[in-house]
């Protein structure tokens, strides 16, 4: 599941998501049940969606209100981690500096396309440290200073 965390306005998410949707505002007005102009004020950050059309915009859109309500929420409803030393693992690394996070992003994506592959291909042996390591080309022998 991808989470997109932003700083963005309510208006700002709303007016972002329609145009994903590739929906001008009077598309969303239609799947809304709002007016035209509501949306394009929502959208402007001149007015406040009430309780009722904040559940109008989240259906219409398939975000979670928290989403369009808070700075740091997850755009379909909440993170559920089952595993709950991993869940603490993460609480430990969101509060790691932004360079140290970006290396554990880096190191997770590149986990993550490993057991892809695995899956795809099962017979790829990726780690298996115990096959036996062929000799490479004389020529690179000579690169790599081995002789």
């Amino acid at each position: 599941m991808a989470v997109i965390l932003s700083r963005m306005s309510t208006g700002e998410k709303i007016k972002q998501i329609r145009k994903e949707k590739g929906w001008s505002q009077r598309d969303m007005a239609k799947a809304t049940g709002l007016t035209w102009g509501i949306i394009n004020r929502y959208e402007r950050d001149k007015a406040f969606p009430n309780g009722e059309s904040l559940i109008k915009l989240c259906k219409s859109l398939g975000v979670s209100s928290d989403y369009l309500l808070f700075q740091n929420a997850p755009r379909t409803g909440r993170i559920s981690i089952a595993d709950t030393e991993l869940y603490e693992k993460f609480l430990l690394i969101e509060r790691m500096p932004a360079k140290d996070r970006e290396a554990v992003k880096t190191i997770l994506a590149g986990l993550i396309v490993k057991n892809k592959l695995e899956h795809l291909v099962p017979d790829l042996e990726l780690e298996n440290e115990s096959a036996p390591k062929e000799e490479p080309p004389r020529a690179l022998r000579k690169v790599a200073g081995k002789r």
